[in-house]
Order: C-alpha cells, then sequence, then structure tokens
C-alpha cells in the first residue's frame, strides 16, 4: 500500500542523501503500515521522495525511540536526544506522545528526489537542475 506523508525539505533533503533513515510519528498515526509498505514523503514545494518501509518499532516516548533508534538516523544534523525530543514536542504535545506511543519506521529510498506534476506543470527538470534546487535548503 502507498501512502503520503508530509515532511519538512531539509528531512527530505537528509532521506535522499542517505543520512535519514528513520522515520518518527505517533504510533495513532500509522494506521496498518507494515514492511513493504510504500511511503512517498513530500514537501510544499512538491518535492517528494518513495520509500519502502522495512521496519516498524513502537516506544513510549520520543526520548526512548531516539535512544533505541539513534538521534542521527532520525534527525540528521541534531546534536543530542534531549534536542530531538524538544524537535517533536514542537509538533506533538507530550500528552499525545503519552497517549499514543511513539513509532519509529525504519525505510530505504528508492526513487529520490522527484517534483510532482501538480505543483510544476509542464516543466522537466533534470537531475542537476533538481541537486541545485535542492542544495539551496
Amino acid at each position: 500500500m502507498m501512502r503520503r506523508w508530509n515532511s519538512q525539505l531539509r528531512w527530505l533533503k537528509a532521506m535522499s542523501s542517505g543520512k535519514k533513515t528513520v522515520e518518527a510519528r505517533l504510533s495513532n498515526k500509522l494506521g496498518d503500515l507494515k514492511p513493504t509498505d510504500e511511503i512517498v514523503f513530500c514537501s510544499g514545494l512538491g518535492v517528494q521522495v518513495y520509500t519502502t518501509v522495512l521496519s516498524i518499532h513502537k516506544y513510549t516516548s520520543f526520548y526512548d525511540m531516539l535512544m533505541a533508534e539513534g538521534v542521527s538516523n532520525v534527525l540528521p544534523g541534531v546534536s543530542t536526544v534531549q534536542e530531538g525530543v524538544k524537535i517533536f514536542h514542537e509538533m506533538y504535545e507530550p500528552s499525545w506522545e503519552q497517549k499514543h506511543g511513539v513509532s519509529a519506521v525504519k525505510f530505504r529510498v528508492y526513487k529520490s528526489p522527484s517534483f510532482s506534476c501538480r505543483v510544476i506543470k509542464d516543466q522537466q527538470m533534470d537531475q542537476q537542475r533538481m541537486d541545485k534546487f535542492l542544495h539551496r535548503f
């Protein structure tokens, strides 16, 4: 099954370079996601990264998840687990974390990056122009 998840451009860039290999979400947001399913991560600018789910691990907190999965795999460029928890708490209320738990989705990129036709209509971007565009972020 193919899913579409929103993500910030900096994380899409980290995915496409192989630095980000794990996506963390509240467990209730995963539905029936399972290994071999596909996720297309999308930015508001129409950049898309296509991935295949390798595994899913559940945790009681973002702290536990970052300790087990490694902050550099989940949030490349973030130095500490505490800093990572703070980033997640800016997106999710701590009470949601306690209520729903946290899931770490390990993935493999199989197509990266591309632009959505809905955002850039009738315009073909070659890899060099796309790399130049992504380099700005």
